[in-house]
């Protein structure tokens, strides 16, 4: 089984996109994945060792004149040690450990960017889990959300129900039987992972910073080489020069 930890980036007035950002993880690697987030976070933090990883406050953390045993040096070490925890695992096995997914919306294309979102991503994470059957290696998948969508938490299980039995727009999710689960992304390093997944992609979204996506774009899933498990939603599809968009351009 497939686990995809997806949490969210953006949901305030002042950003141009709402981003959902996921990770995709085999159920065997969990124990390992939070292993190494912990003893990352212990390096950085080793008098509270269980501080949460969420990019945009411990960057802030970093900036801040009243931190100074924490620098932006540092939370770059800290960010590229769980870029480099994530790209092993991707990459280690036989069958794809960790599978990344990302849905980029923009806000004022569509009535409500989050169900848009979540609708692509569970659809996406669904055609990575046919590829596995395709491979002679079924599996089926379990969809982590952070409690930060709490709050939708009646329409997304409403319309979960409804991806079930009438499909969604890319198609039929078989492959995922349960309703998703809410979790507190404090309480659970692989949301957190998640977290640094959609802070990556906003970064290059909302602010051309490819500082921290780039060492990612290889572990996004990945199909006929169009970038399968991204999509970017923008007015500007023919002439945008994202990974997502170039990759689904016909001339491409």
């Amino acid at each position: 089984m497939y686990l995809l930890f997806l949490d969210e980036s953006g949901n305030n007035d002042k950003a141009r996109h709402f981003i959902l950002g996921g990770i995709a993880v085999f159920e065997g690697l969990i124990t390992p994945l939070r292993q190494g987030v912990d003893a990352l976070m212990e390096e950085h933090f080793p008098d509270a060792p269980h501080t949460p990883f969420h990019a945009s406050e411990l960057y802030s953390l970093a900036v801040s004149p009243k931190t100074p045993q924490f620098t932006r040096s540092n939370y770059r070490t800290l960010v590229s040690g769980l870029t480099q925890l994530i790209l092993h695992h991707a990459t280690a096995y036989n069958a794809p450990g960790i599978v990344l997914f990302g849905q980029i919306i923009e806000k004022a294309l569509v009535p409500d960017p989050y169900l848009e979102a979540f609708e692509g991503i569970v659809a996406r994470f669904n055609q990575f889990l046919i590829t596995r059957h395709h491979a002679q290696d079924p599996q089926k998948g379990l969809v982590v959300v952070a409690t930060s969508a709490q709050k939708r938490h009646t329409s997304l299980r409403l319309n979960y129900r409804t991806y079930r039995v009438q499909g969604t727009r890319l198609g039929y999710i078989y492959n995922l039987p349960l309703i998703p689960l809410f979790a507190e992304a404090d309480a659970t390093r692989l949301l957190q992972l998640a977290d640094l997944v959609a802070y990556a992609l906003r970064r290059y979204y909302e602010h051309k910073d490819a500082y921290y996506i780039d060492p990612l774009w290889s572990a996004f899933f990945q199909k006929n080489g169009r970038y399968a498990g991204l999509y970017h939603r923008t007015a500007q599809y023919r002439t945008c020069t994202c990974p997502a968009c170039l990759t689904r351009r016909p001339q491409y």
